[in-house]
């Protein structure tokens, strides 16, 4: 790399919001006047694409154990869960689903309700001899039998929670249909 092209670099790191953030599109959107712009742009993009597989691989491998065992828990958890999952999987429009992993309800109550709970649950599943899974989410009250009616498709978006961030627990439904 030479100075010139070390300048633009510098530019758009340096780049701050303000006056300056209405200029910042203009310098990312110029190329880089160095000669050697072909080879990092391929190599960048060899690197990107093997990012990318490594992330699509690692997403179909068979979800790893939840970090708590339904034993472990409070007979109200054990209770609600044993009648959340069957709900979620139903809802997941999923045949041949094997496992279900839950949020534990009592941690997870809602802000200001304190009664009500919102748990993800990931329903995993066999589709056309795939493993598959889909993320649920589940809201419900810890008063009522059942505690819910249904649970919804979860998309993440950002500042949103995602299933990975709290610990789950595993009930085995691959002997339903």
């Amino acid at each position: 790399m030479n100075a010139r092209s070390l300048k633009y670099v510098g530019i758009v790191h340096g780049a701050k919001a303000g006056s300056d953030g209405a200029n910042m599109s203009q310098v990312i959107a110029r190329r880089s006047p160095c000669r050697s712009g072909v080879r990092q742009s391929a190599a960048f993009r060899a690197f990107a694409v093997a990012v990318a597989v490594a992330g699509l691989l690692s997403a179909c491998s068979a979800p790893s154990a939840p970090a708590r065992a339904i034993d472990d828990l409070g007979a109200d958890d054990q209770r609600m869960l044993s009648q959340i999952a069957p709900i979620a999987a139903r809802d997941a429009a999923a045949e041949h689903t094997r496992f279900v992993d839950c949020w534990v309800p009592s941690d997870h109550a809602i802000d200001g309700e304190p009664s009500h709970f919102k748990v993800l649950c990931r329903v995993a599943f066999d589709e056309a001899g795939e493993q598959r899974q889909r993320d649920m989410i589940c809201i419900g009250a810890f008063d009522d039998d059942p505690p819910l009616d249904y649970c919804y498709d979860w998309a993440y978006y950002t500042d949103m929670p995602s299933f990975d961030d709290s610990d789950a627990v595993r009930l085995d439904l691959s002997h339903k249909g």
